[in-house]
C-alpha cells in the first residue's frame, strides 16, 4: 500500500499478546478445569468470532497479485476465450470479527458437567458413555450406580457455573480497568463497557432501566453476593 508491505502480526506477537491478555480473559472454569492448576486453559471463551470476506475497495482488506507474464497464455485452454491473458488480480481478504456468543458458552458448561461425571465414573467402573448416561456391565450395575450418583452429587457440589461466570467478569472488568487506557479505548469503547454495566443494574433490579444512573460498584457488589450466594 503505497508502496509498503501490509503484514499482519506474527506468530510470536500473537502468543505474546495472548500470554498478556490471559489473565484478563472472559473464560469460563469447566467443571473438570476448575481441578486443575490452570483451570483457565481448558475452560470456555465467553466469545465468538465470525469468519466473511471483505466487500470494500479498502486496500487493507484486499489481495492483490501481480504476474511477469500472463497466468493463462493464449491457446493453452486457459484463455476464456480471451485474446490475452491476465497478468493480475485482485480478491477480497478473509476478515474476522466479533460476534455474540449467544447461549452457546452457557450450553458449553451444561454439556462439560455431563462430561466430567461421566469421565469420573468410567475411571472407576468399566462403563459405555452414551451422551449424558452410561452403560454397565450387569454384574456393575449396583456399584456403577452408586458411584454415578457419587459423581453427580460431587460436580454438583464442588462446581458452581454461576460463580465461574461471575470470576470470568470479574477478569474481563479487570482488564478493562488495567488495560483500557494502554490500549487507547475511545469514547465508544468505554459507553459500551457503561452499557453492559447498565444492563446488569437493570437485570440485578438496582434500577428500573438499563439506561438509568447507577453505581458500578453497587453492581459489582450484587452480582459477586448473588454468585456466592
Amino acid at each position: 500500500m503505497n508502496g509498503k508491505a501490509i503484514e499482519g502480526l506474527t506468530s510470536q506477537d500473537k502468543a505474546t499478546l495472548n500470554e498478556e491478555l490471559r489473565p484478563y480473559a472472559a473464560v469460563i472454569t469447566s467443571a473438570t478445569g476448575s481441578l486443575s492448576s490452570n483451570p483457565l486453559e481448558s475452560g470456555y471463551v465467553a466469545a465468538k468470532a465470525s469468519t466473511t470476506y471483505s466487500k470494500t475497495n479498502e486496500e487493507n482488506v484486499l489481495i492483490k497479485s501481480l504476474f511477469n507474464a500472463p497466468a493463462n497464455p493464449v491457446d493453452t485452454g486457459l484463455g476464456q476465450g480471451k485474446a490475452t491473458g491476465f497478468k493480475s488480480y485482485t480478491a477480497s481478504a478473509q476478515v474476522k470479527s466479533k460476534v455474540a456468543p449467544g447461549v452457546s458458552t452457557g450450553a458449553l458448561i451444561v454439556q462439560g458437567t455431563d462430561a466430567a461425571i461421566s469421565t469420573s465414573v468410567i475411571s472407576q467402573v468399566p462403563s459405555q458413555n452414551f451422551h449424558d448416561a452410561n452403560l454397565f456391565g450387569v454384574k456393575d450395575v449396583v456399584e456403577g450406580a452408586r458411584v454415578q450418583n457419587k459423581a453427580m452429587w460431587d460436580a454438583v457440589t464442588g462446581y458452581d457455573s454461576q460463580l465461574a461466570n461471575v470470576q470470568a467478569l470479574i477478569r474481563s472488568l479487570t482488564g478493562v480497568s488495567e488495560l483500557g487506557e494502554k490500549a487507547g479505548f475511545t469514547a465508544s469503547n468505554w459507553n459500551a463497557v457503561k452499557a453492559t454495566l447498565g444492563q446488569l443494574a437493570f437485570k440485578s433490579g438496582i434500577t428500573d432501566k438499563p439506561t438509568d444512573p447507577f453505581s458500578a460498584g453497587a453492581v459489582l457488589s450484587e452480582v459477586i453476593e448473588d454468585a456466592y450466594n
